[in-house]
């Protein structure tokens, strides 16, 4: 396991979203108010665990991959005063004679208990596994605060958002 912490915060820069119609006529999940006393600045302690490993089933067709929570290590992060935590997760996995895809086959936002699901790649739709291959497979992950509200289609990256931890499982996945 490889984990580092991150002082600055960092600032997103927004993207172009295309707005599905009936969300433009009014059925959509109204932009959640950011929490009026969140304040990154007072901060207090809170022991986090961090998987040590991740769980994969290897069949003749699918990777199914998840992280193992039955093993972990504690890290103590630094939380702003009612500041709301979250995870973001990226799935890779690709052959270990081949280079890592420069992006995600997976994404995920969720909560620091590292309850990510579970993801399954299959041969017929995404080409993995291939019989006798061996694989990596990595999960990149980020513990951060923002003063946004958790919500359907959380955009935690505005406001008072900050990365407080990273790191990376990995796996290799023999035949």
């Amino acid at each position: 396991m490889n984990f580092r912490p991150i002082a600055a915060a960092i600032l997103w820069v927004g993207a172009a979203l295309t707005v599905p119609a009936r969300a433009q006529s009014g059925l959509h999940f109204p932009a959640p108010t950011p929490i009026a006393d969140a304040n990154p600045d007072v901060r207090h302690d809170v022991v986090v665990q961090i998987p040590a490993n991740l769980a994969i089933t290897r069949t003749a067709d699918s990777l199914s991959i998840a992280t193992d929570r039955t093993k972990s290590n504690p890290a103590t992060i630094s939380v702003g005063q009612n500041m709301i935590t979250g995870l973001e997760s990226r799935l890779f996995a690709y052959p270990k004679d081949g280079p890592r895809p420069p992006k995600p086959g997976g994404h995920g936002l969720g909560g620091t208990d590292f309850n990510i699901g579970t993801s399954i790649l299959n041969t017929k739709t995404d080409g993995i596994p291939v019989p006798g291959k061996s694989y990596v497979v990595e999960i990149e992950w980020t513990i951060f605060e923002t003063d946004v509200p958790p919500q359907h289609h959380w955009l935690p990256k505005s406001g008072k958002y900050k990365v407080i931890l990273e790191g990376t499982l990995k796996q290799i996945v023999d035949p």
